[in-house]
């Protein structure tokens, strides 16, 4: 079969790539979530300014690692579109791939660079880690800090 019909390599990279990116994305999405000024847990090494609040430590790095990990689901789906070929050599569908691939190539690395600058400055605050552990129970009352009791504490309340 000619090379021009037969993309499955480009699928198949294009797949693991995708996935690469998606597992960036989870960590740094953490570190974002983890780091925001209501939770404390977490926070970089270098973290960036915020314009409007001069207070606030953005956790950078992480924010660019999970916006560069979250444009691979898009370029991955350019290039598994290009696997329908016409004939022995299709017009336009395998060059839709050049300048995609690239950019996947791109925004993976970007994003696995990115995270591990987040990573390896990442100072963890176990002080706020127990503040909210301890906010959370304290939420939930005397019960065991299972939603059931949650619910039936909520309904109980309202029974009453």
């Amino acid at each position: 079969m000619p090379w021009h019909t037969e993309r499955s390599r480009i699928g198949e990279l294009a797949g693991a790539l995708g996935v690469a990116a998606g597992a960036c994305a989870k960590p740094a999405g953490d570190v974002v979530l983890l780091s925001a000024t209501e939770l404390g847990e977490v926070s970089e090494s270098a973290p960036g300014d915020s314009s409007s609040m001069p207070h606030k430590r953005n956790p950078a790095a992480a924010v660019t690692a999970r916006g560069a990990a979250k444009r691979a689901p898009g370029l991955v789906a350019t290039l598994l579109a290009g696997a329908e070929q016409e004939f022995q050599r299709a017009a336009g569908a395998w060059h839709a791939e050049w300048e995609t691939l690239v950019a996947l190539l791109r925004v993976t690395a970007g994003a696995a660079a990115r995270l591990r600058v987040s990573l390896e400055g990442l100072q963890v605050h176990p002080e706020a880690m127990a503040r909210n552990l301890d906010l959370a129970a304290g939420a939930q009352g005397h019960g065991t800090g299972h939603a059931a009791d949650l619910v039936d504490t909520v309904l109980a309340g309202r029974a009453a």
